[in-house]
């Protein structure tokens, strides 16, 4: 059995978010909380973020960063790869 609907005949529910029967795709959504960014590995020539210092080169346990704090740095969002991060302001 094959039905046609008429695009002309349906409910237009894209002007209410919170109808249950539009749901909306949580790829559009912007992401606004403010995240704690945290760092751990190896950082030879300071890829960890955690600055200069010889103790922010091997750090074993995560530590966080005090250069993106959510009162300053505003991190919404991360993307981590292999070989780079992305952080979303």
């Amino acid at each position: 059995m094959m039905s046609i609907i008429d695009p002309a005949s349906a409910p237009d529910n894209t002007d209410n978010p919170d109808n249950p029967d539009n749901p909306v795709s949580p790829v559009n959504l912007l992401p606004t909380q403010k995240l704690n960014i945290y760092a751990f590995g190896t950082g030879d020539n300071a890829e960890l973020g955690l600055g200069p210092e010889v103790n922010a080169k091997i750090v074993t346990l995560p530590q966080s960063n005090g250069y993106l704090l959510p009162e300053t740095g505003g991190i919404v969002s991360v993307a981590i790869g292999g070989m780079h991060s992305l952080g979303l302001l």
